[in-house]
């Protein structure tokens, strides 16, 4: 009897994984209600996080605070807090054209996987007419993020270096929507590279 070729394994393992590789997209940050409307806010605003999971990037987004349109375009980016270094990019279109989900507006971005164990900060611009908000309890995170500190930039752009404030507040002004893959999808990928890997072994 013939051995299954690399690439029939491949392919088997692909097409029964394809349609649970991944849970549906969460928002990453949604508003609870009450908390602080701050605006008038030249800086790049938004918040530093942890995610206890692999979690993979779908869209970036902006909160609007009425739901009602952004008053303003703004670049919103997720960097890494040990380098500064961007991870994944994107401006929002201001008015109402960026679809509104779970409170904020989102546009898609190419897929980017942000991993356990370390910091990040997503940082938007010009919070000079549309509000971000905060305050204890005021907000809820998807389960795989940890809100660890506000962040703020030193200056206008979310390229220039962030300073962070650790605290319990909670804040939300920039926000994102990403997918975790599913332990169905992630058993069928890992007896995939078994199969792979005995088969090289011959």
């Amino acid at each position: 009897m013939r051995s299954p070729t690399l690439l029939g394994v491949l392919s088997l393992v692909a097409a029964v994984a394809a349609p649970i590789t991944a849970r549906a997209d969460t928002t990453a940050s949604f508003h609870n209600g009450g908390g602080t409307l701050t605006q008038l806010q030249a800086s790049a605003m938004g918040w530093e996080f942890s995610v206890t999971d692999f979690v993979t990037i779908s869209s970036l987004g902006i909160w609007d605070s009425g739901s009602d349109g952004l008053s303003k375009v703004h670049q919103v980016g997720i960097f890494r807090s040990d380098t500064f270094s961007l991870v994944v990019g994107a401006s929002i279109i201001d008015g109402t054209a960026a679809p509104l989900i779970d409170g904020s507006r989102f546009v898609p971005v190419a897929p980017v996987t942000l991993s356990p164990g370390v910091l990040y900060y997503i940082l938007a611009d010009d919070f000079t007419a549309d509000p971000f908000v905060s305050g204890p309890n005021s907000m809820g995170f998807g389960p795989e993020i940890t809100w660890v500190a506000l962040a703020n930039s030193s200056g206008i752009s979310i390229h220039d270096a962030p300073i962070f404030t650790p605290g319990s507040l909670g804040n939300l002004g920039p926000n994102f929507r990403y997918a975790v893959p599913t332990p169905g999808a992630a058993s069928l990928l890992g007896f995939g590279s078994l199969m792979v890997a005995a088969r090289r072994r011959r």
